[in-house]
């Protein structure tokens, strides 16, 4: 539960219109410098122009498989970190050349959680697998929604 509300907060962090607003929410769920370069990643490949002109909006974002692979916890520090696998979909609108269309990218990866400030926060992230899925439905033009 404490992964899908972090990783669910990833993607909604991009609802918001102002980069600050984007980066200030992101940071409730992301920490260290693992924040920095997941904003950038994810800001240069779902909101800003590719291209061509097509600019791509983040729908929703479904985890399909998330599962405990260990909890560890610091002998010196007593610090805790927990590691997640997950497998998930990243759906997405993708406007350009005057129609719209869904894009459907599947990700697997390998997160860790550690306790920050009284809160956990995904620390690192590691994908294994990034590929982009079949989109149920067919391109429209920009008039029909």
């Amino acid at each position: 539960t404490l992964f899908a509300a972090l990783h669910a907060n990833i993607y909604r962090a991009f609802d918001y219109g102002s980069e600050e607003e984007i980066y200030d929410v992101l940071a409730q769920s992301v920490d260290g410098a693992l924040l920095d370069d997941l904003y950038a990643q994810i800001y240069k490949s779902l909101i800003l122009r590719y291209s061509g002109g097509a600019v791509c909006k983040v729908a929703k974002g479904d985890i399909l498989e998330a599962r405990l692979i260990q909890k560890t916890r610091e002998a010196v520090s007593g610090e805790h970190t927990v590691e997640i696998g997950c497998k998930w979909q990243v759906q997405g609108i993708v406007e350009h050349w005057e129609h719209l269309h869904r894009r459907v990218n599947e990700y697997e990866a390998r997160f860790t959680l550690s306790p920050r400030a009284r809160t956990w926060k995904i620390c690192s992230v590691d994908i294994t697998s990034q590929e982009r899925v079949e989109a149920e439905d067919k391109p429209r033009g920009r008039d029909e929604g």
